[in-house]
């Protein structure tokens, strides 16, 4: 058997066609879960594995494809505690198979991360529009500084070049583990796995989106919304003297925009003065302030304009403030905002088999940081 299988077909030919067949057995299970995303490359061999993406058909073919036959007349339930407990053998070293074989559990983690994968992507977050991504190599606290502009001079006599002054822009991000666990229980292995593994697993990827979010969010709620220290400044992120801040709330307007539009263009560079002239791109308002909001930025827009504003809105703002919104630049181009993820932007999972349960146990690990980069390209208004 290669890419296509019989209904009911064996595995006869080894590693190669265990791994072909658990990528169709993934699939399938994606697909009759109903969360495979458009244009997802589904693998050709899910035609032929109608009705058989369960746990007790994934344990058979894995028994088959290493050569074990102590299932064969068992019940259902025994089959899967065998292959769960000889996966684990495998893992421990007490027990051999061929070089490269996955073993059963590794079968199902395999699934589930692909499942947790689609749902970490699936939603479009708020903090993916508004921070910058970096990546981190570690725990310890990497700098994050931001040069400030190389100045240009007339020539002397002598053709001497002045050097440029050293940034005074200068934080760190230290990346923090986070973990989550799901269960399979003993009663879903035995059952249809699409709503067990495949749609917990999913929700698992949701759910770590969310809490980056959540995360990005209270950083900007502290200070009761002030936002947290710049090392740089030794002030908030939103403060009056830095033109982050107006200096009385005020309801969304054109007036209030076209304020805040101004205090960021009027930024400065920290070593030359200069005004920098910054194009705000995304308005980050709560909910109630929602449809004001986008009335004010459609009427606002030019066609083709790169300097059209684009509303982002997130609930997690309501929590501090029903009427607060905030004016960001393009984080590609002037970021104020980031996430530091080590070594990897996507959570992975970990499994093992939990005996006082009698199920599986998925953890979910993801190491991040929210980081405020720079108070040059944002603005608060408190509202009113």
């Amino acid at each position: 058997m290669t890419a296509d299988f019989r209904p009911g077909a064996r595995i006869t030919g080894g590693s190669r066609d265990l791994r072909e067949y658990a990528r169709a057995f993934g699939d399938a299970m994606l697909r009759d879960a109903g969360i495979l995303p458009a244009g997802y490359p589904m693998h050709p061999g899910v035609r032929d594995l109608v009705g058989q993406s369960t746990m007790v058909h994934l344990a058979r073919n894995w028994f088959d494809s290493i050569g074990i036959t102590t299932w064969r007349g068992q019940p259902e339930g025994r089959i899967i505690e065998q292959a769960i407990r000889v996966s684990h053998e495998i893992d421990e070293g007490q027990r051999d198979i061929a070089h490269g074989t996955e073993t059963f559990v590794g079968l199902l983690q395999n699934v589930a991360n692909t499942a947790l994968l689609i749902g970490w992507s699936n939603i479009r977050q708020t903090w993916r529009d508004i921070c910058r991504v970096v990546i981190v190599n570690d725990f310890r606290p990497m700098p994050m500084a931001g040069p400030s502009e190389i100045q240009l001079s007339k020539l002397g006599p002598m053709r001497e070049i002045a050097h440029s002054p050293a940034s005074s822009r200068y934080e760190q991000a230290q990346a923090v583990p986070h973990a989550g666990i799901f269960s399979l229980s003993r009663e879903a292995q035995l059952n249809d796995l699409r709503g067990g593994l495949v749609v917990d697993a999913k929700r698992a990827g949701e759910a770590a989106g969310n809490h980056v979010n959540q995360e990005v969010f209270s950083m900007l709620a502290l200070a009761s919304g002030a936002g947290p220290t710049l090392t740089q400044t030794g002030r908030s992120l939103f403060n009056t003297t830095d033109l982050t801040l107006a200096a009385a709330g005020g309801a969304l307007s054109v007036t209030t925009l076209n304020a805040a539009r101004k205090a960021v263009r009027l930024q400065t560079d920290p070593t030359s003065g200069r005004r920098l002239n910054i194009s705000p791109k995304i308005l980050l308002v709560p909910p109630s302030v929602e449809a004001t909001a986008r009335v004010l930025v459609g009427a606002d827009s030019i066609p083709g304009d790169p300097n059209n504003l684009r509303v982002a809105v997130d609930a997690e703002l309501e929590a501090t403030s029903a009427t607060a919104w905030i004016l960001l630049a393009d984080p590609l181009v002037n970021d104020a905002l980031a996430v530091a993820f080590m070594q990897t932007t996507e959570p992975s999972l970990e499994s093992k088999f939990n005996t006082d349960s009698d199920g599986l146990e998925f953890k979910i690990r993801l190491d991040f940081a929210p980081v405020a980069t720079d108070f040059r390209g944002c603005y608060r208004n408190p509202g009113a």
